[in-house]
């Protein structure tokens, strides 16, 4: 996702891996770090964990930009327009 598409306190998909067909984990943004790093909250699969993850590793899960999924369980998910 581009930085400017990004906002803190919203749930997001994540790839730790950019590649197809790499499981998803679903994050909550805390807080804008620098350039394209971010602080993020873990929601699933390990509840709690903070650590710091690229705009490049995230999907947006609510459609809100002009990447999205259509659900996070999906394994194959529909990306982009």
């Amino acid at each position: 996702m581009l930085k400017a598409e990004i906002q803190p306190g919203i749930d997001y998909a994540l790839r730790e891996k950019r590649l197809v067909g790499a499981p998803f984990q679903r994050v909550r943004i805390i807080e804008h770090i620098r350039k394209n790093k971010w602080k993020a909250k873990w929601i699933e699969p390990n509840p709690g964990l903070v650590d710091y993850i690229e705009s490049g590793q995230l999907i947006d899960l609510d459609g809100r930009s002009s990447v999205s999924i259509t659900r996070f369980s999906d394994p194959n998910p529909l990306c982009g327009m």
